[in-house]
């Protein structure tokens, strides 16, 4: 795989962290590696918790800060250069190159981020891209953990997780669920963990949820929202607190593939069959799925859910509907709120 010398970039960090240039300290400053491993503990750490994982990078995410943890980290996120190209990618689709436990992601001349070490280890070469990429990096570290990661919101019941998997619409549904007293499990991912011999369930995400402007608008004109910094400068995109957020995992009561079509809302049972070519069609990045192991778990997790969960088609009007009109009538057909 590729190997970056550390040692010589703390050397070059620490040169210009005093002011010194290479010229001058050249044979004139010690360094050693239990040096670079002092230099790294002063960089900012910010840590993060959701999916199951703990969380560290030393730039600020556009997630809920969490109290300092001890120990090692489950992915530690880090700023830094990132190659081009794998030495030996087994694949290669679009931006993504595979390679064992290894994934670089390469959108040219706007970001690079190398994920290897199973997932553990995520070095990205421009932090100020990371929002455009922080749902592909999530699902490529759940995926090499095994863990499902499916382009969908959740909410809790007293039955289990109902998911809503597919459309834009999602993430302001579960806003307006939220508003009837539905919590939280998770908005854009959704990971789903499957321990041999049991049921799969929803791991929580992170208690927020990601909105447009034109969704922002759709709720302040109802009074329901306070807080809502804005991800990044430049991009309408902000962050809405969840009102309720269940913190544990929990498995899979519904799930509702949303579809704009000519009619009005309405919902019908999918069959098994359908239901698994959905929830393939929808699992968030499986083309970095490369190896037997890999898409044996995902055939294992995606069939067992396709064969327990009651799934629908949830359709609305193309033109759309109020996210209030549209929470109220599926609640109906939901179990109270967890």
């Amino acid at each position: 795989m590729i190997s970056q010398n550390s040692h010589e970039q703390c050397r070059t960090k620490l040169i210009r962290h005093t002011s010194v240039s290479a010229k001058e300290n050249e044979g004139n400053f010690p360094f050693s590696q239990e040096d670079s491993h002092r230099i790294d503990d002063f960089r900012p750490q910010y840590c993060y918790q959701g999916y199951g994982l703990s969380i560290k990078s030393d730039f600020k995410l556009p997630w809920p800060e969490q109290e300092g943890f001890s120990g090692k980290p489950d992915v530690s996120i880090s700023h830094g250069e990132v190659p081009e190209v794998l030495d030996s990618p087994h694949e290669i689709h679009g931006y993504f190159q595979v390679a064992t436990d290894t994934v670089l992601l390469n959108a040219v001349n706007f970001v690079r981020c190398l994920i290897t070490d199973g997932g553990r280890q995520v070095q990205i070469d421009n932090r100020h891209a990371v929002i455009c990429i922080l749902d592909s990096i999530l699902s490529v570290c759940l995926h090499l953990r095994s863990v499902l990661a499916l382009n969908a919101s959740a909410i809790a019941t007293r039955n289990g997780a109902v998911l809503f998997v597919g459309s834009v619409d999602k993430s302001i549904l579960v806003a307006a669920l939220g508003n009837l007293g539905y919590p939280l499990v998770a908005d854009g991912i959704v990971g789903i963990m499957q321990k041999d011999g049991t049921m799969p369930k929803a791991l929580p995400g992170f208690p927020q949820i990601y909105l447009w402007k034109h969704a922002i608008k759709s709720l302040e004109n109802r009074g329901r929202v306070v807080v809502h910094p804005q991800v990044r400068p430049g991009i309408e995109c902000y962050r809405i607190p969840a009102q309720r957020f269940h913190s544990m995992e929990t498995s899979i009561h519904a799930i509702y593939f949303l579809a704009k079509d000519s009619g009005g809302i309405s919902s019908k049972p999918l069959a098994r069959s359908r239901t698994f070519s959905f929830l393939t069609e929808n699992t968030s990045r499986r083309q970095v799925l490369c190896s037997p192991s890999q898409r044996k778990d995902h055939f294992r997790i995606v069939s067992t859910i396709a064969q327990q969960s009651a799934a629908s088609r949830l359709s609305y009007p193309i033109q759309g509907c109020p996210s209030d009109t549209l929470a109220s009538t599926i609640s109906e057909c939901l179990p109270p709120p967890s």
